[in-house]
Formats: structure tokens, sequence, C-alpha cells
């Protein structure tokens, strides 16, 4: 056997212990080019791209193709299609396909596949720099001057934290697309032990705060999410 086939090999069976991340691009693009410089960094994924029909042109393909394939699916068979995923990472949420996973509508491609993967208890991230009205980006955007519309915004992140869709920093998804291998399917995502510790929103939705320990601490979109409960 010769030194390409080898290597051939091994880099095939890397890439099969890779975690399989689908990643779906939504109408919107704050952060587009941070966002992708850090993730090319993450060589423990083998990724997949996503991009929704409505926002075709807000991303550069072929940019976004050197990160990974990219798929496209047809309505009948996602159910299916989605079972080869580990996670899938939303890193543009955008308002309309939060609205629209918040009320549980099927209109989008984009929503589609997340309420789906949501129905199917695939790990689903995403981070809220584009939907958030109290993110740094909106509020320089000045998207965040009518307290009301806000709080109607606040009531739909709720209600996709609620349904399972975990919304988490960028320095929080690297470790949360990645479970640590010890956790059995029986237990909670996200949990383990040890000292000193952050405990993450993922974890504060499965478990409660009664769950942790006084020497652990909250990340602050986990104190957030435990306010909006009270």
């Amino acid at each position: 056997m010769n030194e390409n086939i080898v290597e051939t090999l091994v880099a095939e069976i890397l890439k099969r212990l890779q975690k399989k991340v689908l990643l779906v691009l939504t109408n919107a693009g704050g952060y587009q080019d941070e966002i992708y410089t850090r993730m090319c960094h993450y060589n423990n994924f083998s990724f997949s791209i996503m991009i929704a029909e409505n926002a075709v042109n807000q991303h550069d393909v072929d940019k976004w193709r050197q990160l990974g394939d990219i798929v496209n699916f047809d309505e009948h068979s996602l159910p299916a299609a989605l079972d080869k995923f580990d996670s899938l990472f939303i890193p543009f949420l955008d308002f309309e396909t939060m609205g629209d996973v918040a009320n549980g509508i099927f209109t989008t491609d984009g929503a589609q596949v997340i309420n789906y993967a949501l129905m199917k208890n695939i790990n689903v991230l995403a981070l809220d720099y584009n939907c958030n009205p109290k993110s740094e980006l909106n509020q320089v955007l000045g998207l965040n001057k009518n307290a009301g519309y806000n709080e109607q915004l606040q009531t739909n992140i709720n209600k996709i934290v609620s349904s399972g869709v975990q919304l988490c920093t960028m320095n929080e998804i690297e470790s949360n697309l990645n479970p640590a291998e010890s956790i059995s399917e029986s237990e909670p995502r996200g949990i383990i032990e040890s000292p000193l510790r952050y405990i993450t929103l993922n974890d504060v939705i499965n478990s409660g705060r009664d769950s942790f320990s006084n020497n652990e601490k909250l990340t602050d979109l986990a104190v957030e999410y435990l306010k909006a409960q009270k």
C-alpha cells in the first residue's frame, strides 16, 4: 500500500470521526466575515451548508463552499436527511426565521429545516446578534428604540429557547457543537460535572437552576433566560 493510499484512508477515517454539522444560512449577515473566519479554524467538524431560498443574495456561495458542501433538501426527504447530522448551527438567525420557528410555521425552507430538527431532538444552536434588539449590532443599527416592540421580539426569543434552540455566544459554539463523548444519550445534553465550570443556557433549560451546586456560575445568556422565566 503506497503512501498516497494510506494518506487518503487516514483522511477518510478522520472525516468520519468528525461531528457532522449542518449550517443553515438565513437572511441576515451581521458579522459575517468575522464569524466565517472563526469557523474556518473549527477542525473537529464536518460542515454541510444550506442557504435558505430568501438568503441566496446575502451569502457568497463560493466562499461558504470552502467550508463544506452546499446542500439542498426536498421537502419530503428533509426529515430523513437530517438524521445524518449531529447538530444544526444558524450563525445568522434573522427576525423572520425566528418568528416562524417561534410560532411553528413551516413556510420558508429555513424555518422548515429548523422546525424538523427540533421535532427530531437534534442539537440546534444559533447566534442571536441579528435577531435580538438588545445586541450591540442592532443597537448600532438603531433597531432597539421601540420598547414595546422589543418585548414582542423577546417573546419570540423566549419561545424558540423553550422549543430547544440554544442561543449561544461565539465563544460557546465550539464546545456546544461537540458535547462530551462520556455523556450518554439518556442524560441531558451539555451537563458535564467539573469544578468551577460555567453553566450554559442549554444546561439551565434541561435541568433547572436547582440542579447545580454553589461553586458553579451561569453564563450571561443563562442568567437572562432565568430572569425572563420569572
